[in-house]
């Protein structure tokens, strides 16, 4: 501030003059401050009604346009849309009111006439004289005129914006203006009084705060600059305005560095640029649109008013001051109305172009039709509610002998006829109330043949569900030539019906034949192999036994026969199955070999095998491929005198994994003749009748193997030479399956006390849990098993072995399969859901079928032992899962008692030597296990005893699983043969009940004769 004299003490008059002058700065900044409110709430009132202003004037528009394309497109539509023209009417009237409600702005009385006139063409687009196209043309026209009014109304609305904005800020300028004055009338009035000088400061540093709150409370951005453009003074406005905080630039102004451009988006030199202006040339700039490219943002519009700040009226820039405000949204909706008007205009250029387009294409496609329905042989006619033709065909035309255009809109009694219409007048009633009708008639042509033909008349109905018919297709065909080749049609299929009934009746007497065969033969031969096997067995006598095993051998021999037969009717009948699974190569050779080398050996054939060039692992139906190979060496050895008999494999195609094996037997025999080699593959055929009577059989065997080798992907047959023997063979696809992490089977060379004594150092004090409902055998299992240290925990079912491995500390499971509660299958499906895959479990059964060892792995199963329970195979088992365990010292062997071994020995029905292997060599064990199989049996089994009823095979059956298990374990091996050959027939559902229990029944008293001969040796 400049400095004063001061003030005289004395001088009251400059005293009282200065009080006066004080007074009346404080009325001139009060009244500052009311004018500063006014201002903003004026500011305010005109901003918010010129945004409704626009607003409306948008809404306008775009109901407008909106009207406008409901209308063109309800007109377009087939069924007139009454709905669209209504939709669209209503948006046009919304429009109008708009858009009159802002005519005013205009100050032009003819504005409301012409928007008038405009929105009455509008709605009505149909006027008298003009039709198609024209129409378009004159909405658009109208269209065309109401975009010009609203953009003159927003021209206008725009226009007055900009007024008001000028008017207020004239009005701030005003009030800056007084500002300073204020302020300089205070600095004059402390020059005035020096002695009042501090109170002057005091009203200065007031009023500049009153200033600056005034520009704070101030809704339009103003910023105040020094001559250089430095930055003095910014409110909050304008921190908001331009998105930034204008505190660190104090003395400087980063307007100045941003990038400025015009409407036009050219960059602004610093000559154009508002700020320069009122700084270098003392302009007064107003209204001018500048866009600010800011770092890293989308560009801001600012409208900003630049004023300059003199020093007295017409004195040199001091400053300058900048009022700005941001119309980037009110830009942005400006552009999008303009893309909306340019987006309808390009649909209505898009829909006239598509209307066109249309009209070709449905000109195009009826003169298709046209086409089409001319070319058609027979008559096509289309008649509409009134009855009245509306299409024809040419050949209904020439049936009328009238041309096309003589038949449209013609009467069904004009160009049918009365009479005939008077005929056909229900049926034509009936499809016209949507029943479509169908029949013949014989008619006469103009060339005076007659003819059949077939009439149809069809409903015209859109919507299938509750539409309204629209009129009535009538098709009429010639179907003499149909009708005459359907009547021989119809004698031919009555005469191929009657062949195909004569031939399912052969095929039901095939199969009854089977069926009775089956069962008459297997019932007696059941019979006999029972009766056989209960002769030999309380016979001493050689010769007897000799005997009996010849009729035993005969009688399996027939059987075989048998089932050769079933298998084959089951393959042709498509009820054959294949199990693929993974299995040994080598195993799959000892398997089938075996089968035939006895016999080879008593022929003194040369047995040889060669199946290397196969993977030692494959994954296939190994019961299909045994049965192919087995009918082929059987063959092969049966009917080769001397000489030698090969078999050999290779691997003919690979795809991946998967191969396609060719196994091939190669004999020195007589060969077969060219002329039977054909069908040596057919059923019931052999290469020459004189040898099929010297060594038997029915023909089987070969056709069973093709069936089987083509079930497999593969394919059978053989090539032969008189004199020089004949090559059998047949393929089957298989897969190449991963090597086992363990060996299948321990070497030959290991003994028993080596896999024993292996155990006890790799396993010992592991915890086993024993599945085991019978207590024979759990007696058995648990010696066997602490015999090498391990701890055994017993369960009774299923559900306790469950909860014993939940609560934790097993290492290995050993499960039965049957027992009661929950079975072996069940319990294992359960652990594998609630403790994992981890844990190995083992399953123990009498089953040693391989649907039973599958049924076994599939429920989760790790691995599978056949009772009775070899103790080599159980230890090797044991070690293939427990190796590696923690070792703990061997259990001492125990001595043989000399009187124990010589009781035993003493039991009739008792193999000594088979219970001491199954038991560990320990007679003790043998005596205490038989003593409990006599007080658990000494009553027999009661339930075998009971007469045959329809539920006794499966309480037999269950009654004899644990049973034969036990006595295979403690060596009563003849009893368990007997259990074994009854389990054998309750399996076959055609063996006779009263047969079944006759062997029930012996089976018991075999039972309590054994209890009674061990009672008797080892007392009770």
């Amino acid at each position: 501030m400049l400095g004063a004299d001061p003030l005289p003490p004395d001088d009251t008059t400059a005293v009282a003059g200065v009080r006066r002058w004080i007074v009346g700065i404080a009325l001139l900044a009060a009244l500052m401050v009311v004018a500063a409110a006014v201002l903003q709430q004026a500011r305010a009132r005109t901003v918010a009604g010129f945004n409704r202003s626009a607003l409306a004037l948008k809404a306008a528009t775009r109901d407008l346009h909106l009207g406008v394309l409901n209308l063109w497109l309800a007109a377009d539509a087939d069924d007139g849309s009454p709905w669209g023209r209504n939709q669209g009417l209503a948006l046009l009237a919304q429009a109008e009111g708009d858009l009159r409600a802002l005519a005013p702005t205009l100050d032009d009385p003819g504005v409301d006439a012409e928007l008038r006139r405009h929105f009455s063409v509008l709605r009505d687009p149909e006027p008298v004289g003009l039709a198609g196209r024209q129409i378009s043309v004159r909405m658009r026209q109208s269209l065309y005129a109401l975009d010009q009014v609203g953009q003159r109304i927003d021209a206008a609305v725009l226009a007055q914006i900009a007024a008001a904005r000028r008017r207020l800020d004239l009005y701030s300028a005003v009030l800056l203006l007084t500002s300073v004055v204020v302020i300089g009338g205070t600095a004059a009035g402390a020059l005035r009084a020096d002695r009042l000088r501090a109170a002057a400061r005091e009203r200065l540093r007031r009023n500049e705060q009153q200033y600056r709150s005034t520009l704070a409370a101030m809704a339009e951005a103003v910023v105040t600059f020094d001559a250089q453009g430095r930055l003095l003074v910014a409110n909050p406005a304008a921190e908001v305005e331009l998105g930034v905080s204008l505190a660190p630039w104090r003395d400087q102004f980063p307007l100045l560095d941003w990038e400025l451009c015009d409407e036009d988006g050219e960059p602004l030199a610093r000559p154009q640029r508002p700020l320069w202006r009122a700084l270098d040339h003392g302009e007064s700039v107003r209204g001018r649109v500048v866009g600010v490219k800011f770092p890293g943002r989308d560009t801001r519009w600012l409208s900003i008013n630049a004023e300059p700040l003199r020093d007295g009226a017409a004195g040199a820039v001091r400053g300058a001051v900048l009022s700005l405000s941001d119309i980037t949204a009110s830009r942005r909706q400006a552009a999008e109305l303009v893309k909306h008007r340019d987006h309808l205009e390009a649909l209505v250029q898009e829909r006239t172009a598509a209307l066109a387009s249309a009209l070709q294409a449905r000109e195009a496609a009826e003169a298709f039709l046209r086409m089409v329905a001319d070319t058609l042989p027979g008559r096509v006619v289309y008649w509409d509610m009134a009855r009245r033709c509306r299409f024809a065909n040419a050949q209904a035309c020439r049936r009328w002998q009238l041309p096309v255009e003589a038949v449209q809109g013609q009467s069904m009694v004009e160009l049918m006829g009365a009479d005939y219409y008077a005929q056909r007048q229900a049926q034509v009633d009936a499809a016209y109330r949507g029943v479509p009708q169908v029949f013949e008639r014989d008619e006469r042509q103009p060339d005076g043949t007659s003819v059949t033909t077939q009439v149809r008349y069809v409903p015209d109905v859109p919507d299938p569900v509750g539409g309204q018919v629209r009129g009535l297709l009538v098709l009429a065909t010639d179907v003499t030539a149909l009708k005459n080749a359907g009547e021989q049609l119809a004698a031919a299929n009555a005469s191929l019906a009657q062949r195909a009934d004569d031939a399912e009746a052969a095929t039901r007497a095939k199969s009854a034949f089977l069926a009775n065969m089956s069962h008459e033969i297997r019932t007696p031969m059941n019979a006999i192999l029972g009766l056989t096997h209960l002769i030999a067995r309380d016979s001493s006598d050689p010769l007897q036994q000799d005997r009996l095993h010849k009729v035993d051998g005969a009688a399996r021999h027939l059987l075989q026969l048998i089932n050769d037969v079933l298998d084959l009717s089951k393959v042709e009948a498509g009820r054959q199955v294949l199990h693929p699974a993974p299995f040994s190569r080598d195993a799959l050779l000892r398997r089938t070999v075996g089968v035939v080398a006895a016999q080879a050996e008593e022929k003194g054939l040369a047995l040889e095998a060669d199946v290397q060039a196969l993977p030692a692992r494959l994954v296939g139906d190994e019961m299909a491929l045994a049965q192919c190979l087995i009918n082929l060496l059987g063959n092969a050895v049966k009917f080769t005198s001397r000489g030698q008999v090969a078999l050999r494999a290779e691997v003919v195609e690979r795809e991946g994994d998967r191969l396609l094996a060719r196994f091939a037997v190669s004999d020195t025999g007589p060969g077969v003749p060219a002329d039977r080699l054909p069908h040596v593959f057919e059923a019931f055929e052999q290469g020459d009748a004189s040898l099929s009577r010297e060594h038997g059989g029915t023909g089987l065997g070969l056709a069973l193997t093709r069936q089987l080798a083509r079930m497999m992907g593969g394919e059978a047959d053989a090539h032969s030479e008189p004199g020089s023997g004949s090559t059998f063979w047949f393929s089957a696809w298989l897969q190449e399956a991963a090597a086992p992490a363990t060996s299948e089977s321990a070497p030959a060379a290991v003994l028993l006390v080596d896999a024993e004594q292996r155990l006890q150092d790799l396993a010992a004090g592991r915890r086993v849990l024993l599945a085991e409902d019978n207590p024979i055998n759990q007696e058995v299992a648990r010696a066997q098993l602490e015999r090498v240290g391990l701890q055994v925990v017993v369960a009774q079912d299923g559900a306790e072995a469950v909860q014993r491995v939940l609560d934790g500390g097993i290492d290995l499971v050993l499960m039965d399969v049957h027992m009661p509660t929950m079975d072996g299958l069940t319990a294992t499906r359960t652990l594998r859901a609630e403790h994992g895959v981890d844990l190995p479990i083992i399953a123990m059964t009498a089953n040693a079928y391989a649907e039973d060892q599958r049924a076994c792995l599939d429920a989760g199963m790790n691995d599978h032992l056949v009772k009775p329970v070899d103790m080599d195979a159980l230890y090797r088992m044991l070690l293939k899962w427990l190796g590696g365990a923690t070792s703990a010292p061997p259990v001492e062997p125990i001595q043989p008692d000399a009187q124990l071994l010589a009781a035993l020995h003493r039991i009739e029905g008792l193999d000594a030597s088979t219970a001491l292997r199954n038991l560990g060599g320990q007679p003790a064990q043998v005596v205490r296990l038989l003593r409990r199989f006599a007080a658990q049996y000494r009553p027999g089994l009661p339930v075998l005893r009971e007469p045959a009823a329809a539920t006794s095979r499966a309480a037999w059956a269950e009654a004899c699983h644990g049973l034969r298990g036990a006595c295979a374990t403690l060596g009563t091996l003849l009893l368990a043969s007997d259990i074994e050959a009854l389990e054998l027939a309750l399996r076959q559902p055609d063996t006779d009940l009263r047969l079944l229990e006759a062997h029930a029944q012996g089976v018991d008293a075999a039972l309590q004769q054994l209890v009674a001969r061990i009672d008797a040796e080892l007392g009770p």
